[in-house]
């Protein structure tokens, strides 16, 4: 059973100004093949990681030093 993820249109910003960040450095294709592994994942398997705050998990990244809330 796959999970609801939801963006917030502060994390659509974070994301957006990644993803500028690393095209520049002719590394975004990489940054967002990360960045939709994780959430992927995250729908699958959302009680394998801990709760940080408020009934919010959180996941890291593998290549690229981000987290998703």
């Amino acid at each position: 059973m796959e999970y609801l993820i939801r963006v917030s249109k502060e994390a659509e910003r974070d994301l957006h100004t990644a993803k500028c960040y690393y095209r520049g450095l002719d590394r975004e294709a990489d940054f967002e093949r990360d960045f939709l592994s994780q959430i992927t994942f995250l729908k699958s398997n959302p009680f394998l990681f801990q709760v940080y705050y408020r009934n919010i998990r959180k996941v890291h990244f593998h290549r690229f030093k981000y987290s998703i809330h």
